[in-house]
């Protein structure tokens, strides 16, 4: 039984040998079915299933890794990116912002006025791939329509209409 692991965000990937018992399928048990993963105290718990003639076996391996130190940045990362409408909507004051990006890179989280004018910038920096929320306060902004738009990587922009209410 191998464990795949990746130290790069999933740009390479090591398969780690867990178990030194052989697995062999069985056309008869679909194993997907049966593995699983646990984490506790820095350990890594691979559980899977195995059938030896006609008796089903549960095996675990405990396994450390002994490079990863810290983790930065979030655990999920999103299939693609996403910007979500604003809460409350309308809103009075402030309101959250919610987004999504699939790669690292650059993000741009702007509001603009019916005009077009650009009125805040509330992102604009290197992210990586991740859920963000960000707070927009809209003091000092005359009550109407505003429009977020979130561009994210190679090429991705999304709008979203918003309303503010004094």
């Amino acid at each position: 039984m191998f464990l795949a692991r990746s130290t790069d965000g999933g740009k390479t990937i090591d398969n780690m040998r867990i178990s030194e018992s052989s697995f062999v399928p069985d056309t008869t048990v679909f194993f997907g079915d049966y593995t699983n993963i646990a984490a506790r105290d820095g350990r890594v718990y691979p559980i899977w299933m195995r059938m030896d003639g006609k008796t089903m076996s549960i095996w675990m391996a405990n396994y450390v890794d002994t490079t990863v130190t810290d983790v930065a940045g979030p655990i999920f990362v999103p299939g693609e990116c996403a910007l979500q409408q604003n809460y409350p909507n309308p809103f009075n004051g402030q309101t959250l912002i919610s987004f999504q990006t699939a790669a690292s890179g650059r993000v741009v989280l702007s509001v603009f006025d019916v005009l077009g004018r650009q009125v805040r910038v509330l992102v604009d920096e290197t992210r990586p791939a991740g859920s963000y929320t960000e707070r927009f306060d809209a003091s000092g902004l005359p009550t109407g329509q505003y429009f977020l738009r979130l561009t994210a990587g190679e090429g991705f922009v999304q709008h979203r209409r918003m309303t503010y209410l004094k």
